[in-house]
């Protein structure tokens, strides 16, 4: 994006705290992107951003040795109780186009089998919203909690 100019026209003002968001827009069309580095943003090609090693953190703490820079993931277990159950609810997300591994024993407790859900900074809120609505009651097995 270096020394390209940028012109954005709108039927009115932009409010304050949407503007760092219209900069994210603009740099996602073409090509780049923001990470936040302790006070600053690095501004780096997406897909340099995108092939970085994503650490993982399991539970509802984040390491605090981490940099600001980093990009994190997050496993999220959703209890389905049976095998059948983990792995009709895992069938039923990959056919809406989500992906999300059954696990069952013996890598956890028998009646425990779960799905394996990730999530990161690059799912988008309608990837968040599509997967609600593929985890709605009529897709839930009886037994499964988050």
């Amino acid at each position: 994006m270096a020394g390209k100019k940028v012109t954005i026209q709108t039927s009115g003002r932009i409010p304050e705290d949407e503007v760092f968001n219209v900069l994210l827009a603009v740099l996602e069309v073409n090509g780049v992107t923001a990470i936040r580095s302790g006070n600053l943003y690095k501004i780096m090609p997406t897909t340099a951003a995108r092939e970085r090693p994503v650490p993982t953190v399991i539970g509802g703490q984040a390491d605090p040795t981490r940099r600001d820079d980093e990009v994190i993931t997050q496993i999220v277990p959703l209890i389905a109780g049976s095998n059948h159950a983990a792995l009709s609810l895992s069938k039923r997300l990959r056919e809406a186009g989500f992906f999300a591994t059954a696990i069952r024993p013996p890598t956890v407790p028998a009646g425990t089998a779960r799905l394996r859900l990730a999530f990161t900074a690059a799912h988008s809120t309608a990837d968040l919203d599509g997967l609600l609505e593929a985890l709605d009651d009529r897709a839930l097995p009886r037994s499964a909690t988050a």
